[in-house]
């Protein structure tokens, strides 16, 4: 898949997302887009197909997603040739099925996960790649605010307002990178490339952002769409930002990780 240009990836963004979450997808997507993703694709925790939507060029196979009314929504992109509503701890395809599955920011969301790895392991046809993206436990010491509280001494402030954080978005696991890995060793993967995605300037950007971004949250959980204002003007006042859309290879508070089905 080509790569766009950032200020492509951002713009659409930003007209369907607040500026910290537009600038965190734009980010994953200018790297995921690094990356040939051989067809049939599986996209594993698609939701409403916010990222799908703008990421992908062309209809890929299956967008999938655990909760059916973001999944009706996801169809309506037109991204996803088929999209279904399903536990991805337990697929329902047969094995061998895809040469790519992906999961951007999904996998710290469920509950036993390794099942999810196991799942993918089966339905991808040998030799073919589970791309993922997940946060690490690097994300708290990456925050501006634990930052600074740590460096005035309140560390046990800084753990309940990084508790805080997981909470509003809904993080139930946060291991090392090395936990990651071995999860996807586990299942039978091969790991062949592992690296940071956002820097800790646009980190620090994202955290300043989210209570900004709250009363578009607080408007889609009431009525299951983002509240949009001013889409116009918030492209000419959050332009200059197009410059944190890159990534840090070395800085692992997220990460990208491409692990690879043996081939038989």
């Amino acid at each position: 898949m080509a790569a766009k240009s950032a200020w492509t990836y951002f713009r659409r963004y930003l007209k369907v997302a607040p500026l910290s979450h537009a600038l965190w997808r734009s980010v994953e997507a200018q790297e995921l887009a690094k990356y040939p993703l051989k067809k049939p694709v599986l996209d594993i925790g698609c939701g409403f197909g916010e990222f799908g939507g703008i990421f992908f060029s062309s209809q890929v196979e299956v967008g999938l997603d655990i909760n059916e009314q973001e999944i009706l929504k996801a169809a309506a992109t037109g991204k996803y040739k088929k999209t279904i509503a399903a536990d991805a701890r337990n697929l329902p395809f047969k094995n061998n099925t895809f040469r790519t599955v992906i999961s951007i920011s999904t996998l710290e969301h469920i509950p036993n996960n390794a099942k999810v790895f196991k799942e993918s392991f089966r339905v991808l046809k040998p030799g073919g790649k589970f791309y993922f993206t997940v946060p690490t436990e690097k994300l708290f010491d990456g925050l501006l605010i634990v930052k600074v509280l740590k460096t005035v001494g309140l560390t046990s402030l800084a753990y309940l307002y990084f508790r805080a954080i997981n909470r509003a978005f809904k993080h139930v696991f946060l291991p090392p990178e090395k936990i990651w890995c071995q999860l996807a060793r586990n299942a039978g993967f091969k790991i062949e490339n592992v690296h940071g995605t956002i820097t800790q300037l646009a980190l620090f950007i994202w955290e300043m952002g989210i209570p900004f971004a709250f009363p578009s949250q607080l408007y889609r959980i009431l009525t299951g769409k983002r509240l949009l204002i001013g889409s116009k003007l918030k492209l000419k006042l959050f332009k200059p930002f197009v410059s944190l859309v890159k990534t840090d290879p070395n800085f692992r508070a997220n990460i990208l990780v491409i692990a690879r089905k043996p081939a038989r």
